[in-house]
């Protein structure tokens, strides 16, 4: 987790023609979000799409506001955290959304402009990984009882 942003960059920096659009997890934004001023210093218009679930792996929907340290679990990150601000200190547009079709409005408006976007997604917390069905992800026995029925 963290090394997106070293990656973005240097895309960006080596195809500058290109929209270079990362994705990444609001942990993970975390970690390094602070490149976003190292985009800005070298006029690199990043692309970030926040995949935002309040936590790391499982979130919360809310932290009480009477909670103390003891209180919140150590994977649970605050709900009403606006990562996407972080673009705007740097010349950039940040925008937040919970719904698919104001997201697509973004990513369009977003494709059509050369500063730093930060599109803050939020997810139910809860949400996990659904089961994929892509054959390279087989074991070989899942392959040979494939191939039996």
């Amino acid at each position: 987790m963290g090394v997106s942003f070293g990656f973005a960059i240097a895309s960006a920096a080596l195809y500058p023609e290109k929209s270079i659009v990362m994705v990444v997890g609001d942990s993970a934004f975390g970690f390094s979000c602070m490149e976003l001023e190292t985009a800005a210093r070298h006029k690199l218009p990043l692309k970030v799409v926040i995949i935002n679930n309040n936590g790391i792996g499982i979130g919360t929907e809310e932290i009480e506001e009477n909670a103390t340290p003891k209180d919140i679990a150590v994977n649970h990150l605050l709900p009403s955290a606006k990562y996407e601000m972080i673009a705007e200190a740097f010349g950039g547009v940040g925008k937040s959304t919970d719904s698919y079709e104001e997201l697509q409005g973004f990513m369009k408006e977003m494709f059509q402009d050369k500063r730093i976007w930060v599109i803050n997604v939020r997810i139910d917390p809860y949400s996990m990984k659904k089961a994929q069905s892509f054959q390279w992800l087989s074991t070989a026995a899942d392959t040979e009882e494939d191939t039996k029925t």
